[in-house]
């Protein structure tokens, strides 16, 4: 980043001077010379052209190079940090990831069941005589498992349908 702020003052220099940039040369490759900066960082040091309107060009033309080497860096880092989780997957983590993601569907689906008991015992107490004050009612805990009637359930029924639909557990483990 250094040396992108290098050029940009080279840039801002010339051009306060009203230098134009001299048309730059189209055989270029931007990325050849963006990875060449990242095999080498040493050897990024910029070649300077004799004209201002020339040397303006190639200030352009190398922060265009830094710029995508940047892109091209964070591309890199993104695939490397990919390629180390799908190596911690395959030695084991993974096992690991699909034995907690079966253990929630179940303390999902179990906690959706003693939800409805709740709300099935609630009815019961209160048996057409108004709603019985009962100590801890009232809270959603992820909903009763019916959708339609209950948004709480929503985002846990979500879960349910994908942790069935990867294979990590069948419905009939989910039925309680």
């Amino acid at each position: 980043m250094e040396r992108r702020a290098v050029v940009i003052k080279g840039i801002v220099a010339l051009e306060k001077k009203g230098v134009k940039p001299a048309v730059d040369d189209p055989g270029n490759s931007l990325d050849a010379e963006a990875l060449s900066l990242l095999a080498d960082l040493e050897s990024a040091a910029p070649k300077r052209a004799a004209s201002p309107g020339a040397q303006l060009a190639a200030f352009f033309h190398e922060r265009d190079v830094i710029d995508r080497a940047l892109a091209i860096g964070r591309i890199r880092l993104a695939q490397a940090y990919a390629d180390r989780v799908q190596a911690m997957l395959d030695a084991g983590a993974g096992n690991d990831w699909r034995e907690l993601l079966r253990q929630t569907a179940i303390v999902v689906a179990q906690l959706q069941e003693l939800n409805r008991r709740r709300r099935d015992l609630r009815a019961t107490l209160s048996a057409g005589a108004g709603v019985p004050i009962l100590p801890c009612d009232g809270f959603r805990l992820l909903g009763v498992g019916e959708p339609s009637s209950d948004r709480g359930a929503d985002e846990a029924n979500r879960y349910l349908e994908a942790a069935v639909a990867a294979g990590i557990i069948t419905k009939r483990e989910l039925d309680i």
